[in-house]
């Protein structure tokens, strides 16, 4: 857990922010390469003993993106340290260590967000500049607030060699930040549609840097019903 926490954490800080233009939702793969969380000689004795289901990293996953989309970072964060503060006072310190290494990794996440931020802030990109003033710190308030974050969410489980992440009930949890736009007359069918095919545009920006069965087979799938 201890080496899983410090690779996403690496792997976040090693990042460049990259911005195209004039997009509206941001956040796109700079780092090629993920390190191992294993030497070759520890996962061959690992394997020894254990089976490791294809390449023993955490996949074919359908997040409860809402525990975060919620509440935003700021308001997890003090949840967390109130959960390892208890945990800490019954003595369970494994637990605790499990809450301190949650929020090392919220913390990684923020601080790209807050990069990405400064670079929209240079040159002149307004909206992503005042999204990520809000998001992910704070719960999204709008349909592109949601939308950025998610990416955000998703962008980091890419980061943290998870693998097939699925975006899982989309339009179940997306709909009341996209209705609440629509009814206050922010969007045109045509204008959110455009929105939304440009969020599902940034899964594709750096899909060549995740694995997958084959090229474009990145798990990024949506689950409607």
């Amino acid at each position: 857990m201890d080496r899983a926490t410090q690779r996403l954490c690496y792997v976040l800080q090693q990042e460049q922010p990259v911005l195209f233009g004039d997009e509206r939702i941001a956040f796109t793969r700079t780092v090629t390469t993920i390190p191992e969380l294993h030497t070759e000689a520890e996962l061959a004795a690992l394997q020894e003993t254990q089976w490791i289901h294809e390449k023993g990293d955490v996949f074919n996953i359908c997040v409860d993106y809402t525990r975060l989309l919620a509440c935003g970072f700021d308001c997890k964060k003090a949840q967390l340290e109130q959960q390892m503060a208890d945990f800490l006072r019954l003595g369970d310190s494994e637990k605790a260590h499990y809450i301190h290494c949650q929020i090392k990794v919220l913390n990684a996440i923020q601080d790209l967000a807050d990069r990405y931020r400064a670079l929209a802030i240079k040159q002149g990109n307004q909206t992503v500049a005042k999204v990520l003033a809000n998001v992910p710190a704070k719960a999204p308030q709008n349909f592109l607030e949601a939308l950025q974050m998610l990416r955000i969410l998703h962008f980091t489980l890419w980061a943290g060699r998870n693998y097939h992440n699925t975006i899982g009930r989309f339009d179940q949890f997306l709909y009341p930040y996209f209705k609440q736009d629509m009814d206050a007359g922010i969007y045109t069918e045509e204008t959110a549609l455009e929105l939304l095919e440009e969020f599902f545009l940034t899964f594709n920006r750096d899909s060549d840097l995740y694995p997958g069965m084959q090229q474009g087979d990145n798990g990024q799938t949506i689950v409607l019903g």
